[in-house]
């Protein structure tokens, strides 16, 4: 049935394959390095990465606070308390 359908409405006539073009926008110099990259991945502004949407950014510094309060144990029990009550 699927194949039917398919064959009447032919998706994907008239789509242009030209690729090039969009191979040949990118330069080398566009694509960072593996440094450039990683460093990219830390925010100056925590509240600025969340408010532009970058969620790899925001993702890196809450597995950091994640840590911090497993390695802090006992000292950060008032945090953790606190991040685990349910909003009221």
């Amino acid at each position: 049935m699927g194949l039917g359908i398919a064959n009447v409405l032919q998706p994907g006539v008239g789509f242009e394959h030209s690729t090039t073009a969009a191979v040949s926008a990118v330069s080398a110099s566009e694509i960072p390095t593996l440094g450039q990259f990683f460093l990219s991945m830390i925010p100056a502004n925590i509240f600025d990465a969340m408010a532009k949407g970058n969620v790899l950014q925001v993702i890196l510094i809450a597995v950091l606070v994640g840590v911090a309060l497993v390695f802090l144990g006992e000292k950060a029990e008032g945090v953790k308390t606190l991040c685990n009550q349910p909003p009221t």
